[in-house]
């Protein structure tokens, strides 16, 4: 995708970027329009289900990235029988003057990773019950936003846009 826009549309042409398709490829995508310029500076960058099922790596990239200021909204899950569980909505703000410099992602983001993978896969027999989900949450919170070096917290979307916040 991010070359089509490239061809297309040229450098710094995204002023937002939402991410809703498969957890474990948004940081490969976002590096993809890092490395090709297409984010304008203060673009916003908004991924879906980062907690549920998760996204450990982009977590991690856009958490600790120079380049970014992050939020994370704890939003209620969408979904027959799904409600009582939390998911987590990531915004970053794109700072293009800043340089990209990639973290190295951890052993406990790849293990994390493998994770999200194997209950992405479990999820579609239908066989993860809400207690497995919630064990699951915990572990994000644990290794994800929590070693944020730029300290993206977890809010509440009715929290977005109030001051201090």
């Amino acid at each position: 995708m991010a070359h089509y826009v490239h061809r297309r549309f040229g450098r710094r042409s995204v002023a937002m970027l939402f991410m809703d398709h498969r957890g474990s490829l948004f940081h490969e995508d976002l590096q993809s329009f890092q490395e090709l310029g297409l984010l304008k500076d203060g673009a916003i960058v908004v991924a879906d289900n980062v907690l549920k099922p998760g996204a450990p790596y982009f977590l991690w990239q856009i958490c600790h990235s120079p380049c970014f200021e992050a939020r994370l909204l704890a939003v209620p899950e969408f979904g027959l029988g799904h409600q009582v569980l939390q998911d987590w909505m990531a915004l970053g703000r794109y700072e293009a003057t800043t340089e990209p410099r990639g973290s190295p992602f951890p052993a406990e983001i790849h293990a994390l990773a493998i994770d999200c993978d194997q209950l992405r896969r479990r999820s579609l027999t239908g066989m993860l019950t809400s207690e497995d989900w919630a064990a699951h949450a915990g572990r994000m919170e644990l290794l994800g936003a929590r070693r944020s070096k730029r300290g993206a917290e977890v809010g509440r979307a009715g929290d977005f846009g109030r001051r201090g916040r």
